[in-house]
């Protein structure tokens, strides 16, 4: 009995070193999956370097072709006093055996002297469903000052700000947002200024173009046309027409000799031209018949022979075309004896 049971007792703790062997070597895979198949190292260009040198760092992952890296995320500081410039990025190598050779990269430098520790840097990395990480070793940096030789180089007090004349163009550096609200508001008071004067002179803000008037005989000679097309007497409207033709011929004599015609009598206007030496007798006569022949019509209802119809309408051009020529005649005077005094 005391056999079996030492024999049983046996076979539990062989079966407990086994239970603790497999526990052992599934605990331990990974470890030595990672130093198997992959090697991860840091290193620096120099362990010292003079107070902003520049030197690079960089990470180096040995992997197989099946396997993919992470590398550790460095941003702007390595520690409190080492920068990074510069990721200059991953250089990848293809090495025997389907094995890759990565490079990451950086610029670093400082700015303060000392003696600075780079804890080791961590990367992972995975192959199928297994993962792992692995650690670099850690690097030592010296910084020194630069070593001034007082022998050489005496030591002197910090110099005074030198001080330079205020320029034109630091003054519109300094206040340029200034300049140009002030240029703003000048501007606005300007239009406001205008606009308030065409305000009170009731003008239009903007004058347009205007077209250039037509001589008062181009005028004159187009209506006359349009009323011998017309031919409103032989159409029974006798009034119509000699209205027309007098209202024509008042526009006209308005527009040539500044008489105010449209307002006049019949006998203001052919006072106005006797009492000046702007027609000669025939001119005068004319229109006294085309005028004298309106009134009666207009206001005594009368009912002229269709010769004196026609007779008006040919008087009416012919007032236009003679005082017309007259004035051509007069100007060509005038300058002749300008050239002739001259």
């Amino acid at each position: 009995m005391m056999k079996k049971r030492r024999e049983m007792f046996g076979q539990i703790k062989l079966i407990k070193k086994y239970i603790l062997l497999i526990v052992i070597s599934f605990f331990f895979l990974p470890e030595s999956f990672s130093q198997n198949t992959i090697s991860f190292s840091a290193k620096i260009d120099s362990t010292k370097i003079i107070i902003g040198d520049q030197i690079k760092l960089t990470l180096t992952a040995k992997i197989s072709g099946k396997q993919s890296v992470i590398f550790p995320p460095i941003l702007d500081t390595i520690t409190d006093k080492v920068e990074i410039v510069e990721n200059l990025g991953i250089d990848t190598v293809y090495a025997e055996n389907g094995y890759q050779i990565l490079h990451q990269k950086y610029l670093i430098t400082s700015f303060d002297s000392g003696i600075y520790v780079f804890r080791p840097f961590k990367i992972f990395f995975q192959e199928g469903n297994n993962k792992d990480s692995a650690f670099s070793k850690e690097l030592y940096l010296q910084v020194f000052t630069v070593p001034i030789d007082t022998t050489k180089q005496a030591i002197c007090d910090i110099k005074q700000q030198i001080e330079t004349p205020f320029t034109l163009e630091e003054f519109i550096k300094r206040f340029y947002h200034l300049i140009i609200f002030a240029v703003v508001v000048i501007l606005l008071g300007l239009l406001g200024w205008y606009l308030y004067r065409k305000y009170k002179k009731k003008e239009p803000i903007i004058k347009l173009p205007v077209k250039p008037k037509e001589a008062p005989h181009i005028v004159a000679l187009r209506d006359l046309e349009r009323i011998k097309a017309e031919k409103l007497w032989q159409k029974n409207m006798v009034k119509e027409y000699h209205s027309q033709l007098t209202e024509v011929l008042r526009v006209y004599i308005e527009g040539r000799f500044s008489i105010n015609a449209m307002e006049q009598t019949t006998d203001e206007i052919l006072q106005a031209f006797s009492n000046s030496a702007l027609l000669d007798q025939r001119s005068h006569e004319v229109l006294r018949q085309i005028l004298t022949i309106a009134d009666f019509v207009k206001f005594a209802k009368a009912e002229p022979l269709p010769d004196e119809n026609d007779l008006s309408l040919k008087n009416a051009f012919y007032f236009i075309d003679n005082t017309l020529m007259k004035v051509s005649l007069n100007i060509e005077k005038e300058e002749n004896n300008d050239m002739n005094k001259n």
